[in-house]
């Protein structure tokens, strides 16, 4: 990934386990430095940089030792799992973009063709100066001046600034394939900001409903508890208000007292009941809101998670992940 109009990686993605925190390729971008060099592999695992030993090392710190100016070189090493064996090999790669080697091919094909043309020029110029040289030496056998190499010279005169406005074309023609070059790594950086903008976001949507989540889950637990004891206090308040009437009704001879009494602690352990039945379902309503918060929590990880590629996806037209 470039980090700059003058910064720029290798052409490949890296990614890292969490458990091993072994750094290896996961994809290679087409026409980059990586890709032209036709050795290194996806899965293939980075060791070094240089001679800077990388294993383990966090993402952060291999981007910092790959990325450089265009055009310097950086020397990777890494191992490969070829069947049973274990495999080691180094490549010396050149920083740069996949627009950057396209510009420096069109740039390489410009520059050659001026070469051959000014070697023609210069061929020309023999030619002149040898057909004036011609010009002033007179012969018998000479044609008048009318019919002389002032033709020929005229021609190539014309031939020569014809070369010359082509040359200019297509220096002009360079300059404008660099200019689109930058405004294509340009556009690509601000695309790779907003992509990480939004995974912030949801990041930060998912923290927060996740948070909801084990607040609301707590507080509906604690109402459960607080429920129960409530009940079983009642419960034993009743148990013992029954107690007391039935040895008040062992001590009386007239049970009409403790039929009412019995009526009554019926009603309230009915309304006992009924306030248990209404505390249930509240519980069950928030636990349906628990269930609730639950899906959408996994909707957008699934969201977030879905993000990643598309993230790839662009990276690898120009913009991970990780793009060294």
């Amino acid at each position: 990934m470039s980090s700059g109009p003058e910064m720029a990686g290798v052409g490949v993605f890296f990614q890292q386990e969490p458990t091993s925190g072994r750094v290896y390729v996961a994809n290679i971008v087409e026409n980059g430095s990586a890709d032209r060099s036709g050795v290194i592999r996806v899965n293939d695992v980075i060791v070094k940089v240089d001679d800077e030993d990388v294993q383990g090392q966090p993402l952060s710190t291999l981007r910092n030792l790959i990325l450089g100016k265009q055009g310097t070189y950086v020397v990777l090493a890494f191992r490969r799992m070829t069947g049973t064996e274990l495999y080691y090999y180094d490549v010396e790669l050149v920083r740069g973009t996949p627009e950057y080697f396209e510009a420096l091919k069109k740039s390489q094909a410009v520059a050659d063709e001026k070469d051959k043309l000014l070697v023609q020029v210069r061929q020309q110029e023999q030619d002149i100066r040898a057909l004036r040289h011609q010009s002033q030496v007179p012969t018998l056998t000479k044609s008048p001046l009318s019919e002389g190499p002032g033709a020929d010279i005229e021609s190539i005169k014309r031939a020569i600034s014809t070369k010359s406005e082509e040359i200019v074309r297509m220096e002009a023609s360079l300059q404008r394939e660099r200019s689109h070059s930058q405004a294509s790594t340009g556009a690509a950086e601000q695309a790779l900001v907003q992509l990480r903008g939004e995974n912030k976001r949801l990041g930060d949507m998912v923290s927060s409903e996740s948070m909801q989540y084990e607040d609301l889950k707590k507080r509906s637990q604690q109402a459960q508890t607080d429920w129960h004891e409530t009940r079983l206090r009642m419960q034993a308040a009743l148990q013992s208000e029954i107690s007391s009437a039935n040895s008040a009704h062992a001590s009386t001879s007239s049970g009409v007292g403790l039929d009412a009494e019995n009526a009554r602690l019926r009603k309230e352990l009915d309304a006992l009941d009924q306030r248990d039945q209404h505390a249930q379902q509240g519980l069950r309503q928030a636990q349906q809101v628990v269930e609730e918060v639950t899906r959408n929590n996994e909707a957008n990880m699934k969201m977030l998670q879905e993000l990643v590629p598309s993230i790839d996806t662009m990276f690898s037209n120009g913009i991970h992940s990780l793009l060294l």
